[in-house]
């Protein structure tokens, strides 16, 4: 059996799929309704007709798949991958992704690629020949095990006769009379194995071999991710990523304490506060949820003072200054005003 049916090559599960239910619609493209091979099917938010497109190269590869309809394939081999990654152009730094030209990510394409009865077969095949395997290794073993205690009571029969010798030949007359009842048995077993496989290769001559991929994803549901949400999402966490540290850097200068600098500040970042609203400037009470040593609040003190003398508008578009002040929580003072 060749190791290779050459049915799809690199048959993977696509760009950018993953499973949806029946009724989803959130973030993706639904692929239901594509039809490869005609320009009438398409969907509204799809760049146009042709996005399904099947290209010269890929038409190659669906001529190459039509091979001998016994092949299963190879287990390590096919589709377990969505394709060789595109190698960055000369003037690209290495560690930065290759472009995305304009109206190519809706793009859905189509092939040829290996049937689903075809993997399944395949998978059934591994199975068998693991545990045909198996038993074969147990039954090797367990005729080399033989052959050596038949050589041992050879060698004890022709011994003086002894107490010992005799117990000894009767655990190995036990051990072989096993042997005997077991071996047949197991040899069965091979040999079903070996007609089941055989089934299977004649089954594979009357199976599809080859399926459109766009078919196989409308029927498995599938939808393709529109990653525009989460590219806007992962912007925003770099952004707040790269104002912390900047951030941090004064602060772990000032505190001088690699141990818990980092943590001392994020506590600072995440601790809540008490607003001041004035006329021309918004006075923000800072009220951290740690109790800081006295050493620590003079930094964080110094800080803030560095921090208001740039004068930083309050983000409202009003003009208003706001000025960031570390307060403690005996400071705090619950009054109830009366509204009549």
């Amino acid at each position: 059996m060749p190791a290779r049916d050459g049915l799809g090559g690199r048959a993977g599960a696509g760009k950018d799929v993953a499973h949806a239910q029946a009724g989803q619609g959130r973030d993706g493209l639904r692929l239901t309704g594509l039809r490869p091979g005609g320009t009438d099917h398409h969907q509204p938010d799809q760049p146009g007709p042709d996005a399904v497109d099947v290209t010269e190269r890929e038409r190659g590869h669906a001529a190459r798949d039509e091979q001998g309809p016994g092949d299963l394939g190879d287990p390590g081999g096919g589709d377990r991958g969505a394709g060789p990654v595109p190698r960055p152009c000369p003037g690209q730094c290495l560690n930065q992704p290759p472009a995305v030209q304009p109206g190519t990510r809706q793009q859905v394409e189509d092939r040829q690629v290996r049937s689903a009865e075809i993997k399944a077969l395949r998978e059934q095949r591994r199975q068998l020949r693991a545990r045909q395997g198996r038993l074969l290794l147990l039954q090797a073993r367990s005729e080399h095990e033989a052959a050596l205690r038949q050589t041992r009571i050879e060698e004890l029969q022709q011994a003086p006769a002894a107490d010992q010798t005799r117990k000894e030949l009767d655990r190995l007359g036990r051990a072989q009379t096993r042997w005997q009842s077991s071996s047949p048995a197991r040899q069965q077993q091979i040999e079903a194995l070996s007609r089941e496989l055989a089934e299977l290769e004649l089954k594979a001559e009357t199976v599809q071999k080859s399926e459109s991929r766009l078919e196989r994803l409308i029927e498995e549901h599938m939808v393709r991710l529109d990653p525009d949400k989460k590219r806007l999402m992962d912007n925003f966490r770099v952004i707040a990523r790269n104002v912390f540290y900047a951030a941090l850097g004064p602060f772990k200068k000032a505190y001088n304490n690699y141990r818990d600098d980092h943590d001392q500040f994020r506590q600072l970042t995440q601790c809540s506060g008490v607003l001041e609203v004035a006329a021309e400037q918004i006075v923000v009470h800072l009220m951290p949820r740690v109790n800081y040593a006295p050493r620590v609040r003079r930094i964080i003190t110094e800080l803030l003072a560095e921090l208001n003398a740039k004068e930083p508008l309050f983000p409202d578009g009003s003009g208003r200054r706001f000025k960031l002040r570390l307060a403690s929580r005996s400071e705090l003072r619950l009054s109830i005003a009366r509204s009549d």
